[in-house]
C-alpha cells in the first residue's frame, strides 16, 4: 500500500467530509483521524490472523490476533448494550 504524503494533499479540496466535520478545530479532527488508522490497523491485524505489536511497561508486547478480536468483540458487545439503554422506542399512540 502506497500513503500520499500530508503535505501534497490539497486540503481543500476534501469536499467528501460533512462540513459538520470540517468545522471541528484541527485537534480534534487529528485525533478522529488517528483513532480511525488504529483501528484499520487492528482490523487488518485480525482479518490476517497477524499479532499486533505494542509499547507496554516499556516492553514490545505481541498481542494475538484471536485476543484482539475478542477485545474488539466486546468492545462492540459494550457499546450496544449503551445504545439499547438510551434508545427508546415511540410508543404507539
Amino acid at each position: 500500500m502506497r500513503l500520499t504524503p500530508l503535505w501534497s494533499i490539497d486540503m481543500n479540496k476534501i469536499s467528501n467530509l460533512p462540513p459538520e466535520i470540517l468545522n471541528l478545530p484541527l485537534e480534534v479532527r487529528a485525533e478522529m483521524a488517528m483513532k480511525a488508522a488504529v483501528e484499520e490497523v487492528v482490523d487488518e491485524h485480525i482479518r490476517d490472523g497477524r499479532p499486533l505489536h505494542v509499547w507496554r511497561d516499556g516492553k514490545v508486547v505481541a498481542i494475538p490476533a484471536e485476543e484482539l478480536r475478542k477485545e474488539k468483540e466486546e468492545e462492540l458487545r459494550r457499546e450496544l448494550e449503551t445504545h439499547d439503554e438510551t434508545t427508546t422506542l415511540p410508543r404507539k399512540v
